[in-house]
């Protein structure tokens, strides 16, 4: 994946993702401590992406299934926050 950042381009291997979240239109590919921001949409992202791999557990978050070790709920019942890497 191409990854546009401070007049350069860099390349990151889709295997290396351990989740991504919305930023408005944008996506924040988080990979270990590293953040990159991708110029394309969550659901764009969800189409392309193996769904045996990655998965869509809100509208603004896609993890990678066998990189999550937990998830905090909220009173609700509902998760809140980034999802434990």
């Amino acid at each position: 994946m191409a990854i546009k950042s401070a007049g350069q381009v860099s390349f990151l291997k889709i295997s290396e993702i351990d989740w991504i979240e919305a930023a408005d239109y944008y996506s924040c590919l988080h990979v270990g401590t590293k953040t990159h921001l991708l110029r394309r949409s969550p659901s764009d992202l969800d189409q392309e992406l193996d769904q045996a791999i990655f998965c869509r557990i809100h509208r603004s978050t896609i993890v990678r299934l066998d990189r999550v070790r937990g998830l905090q709920l909220n009173d609700g019942g509902e998760h809140d926050g980034p999802p434990r890497i």
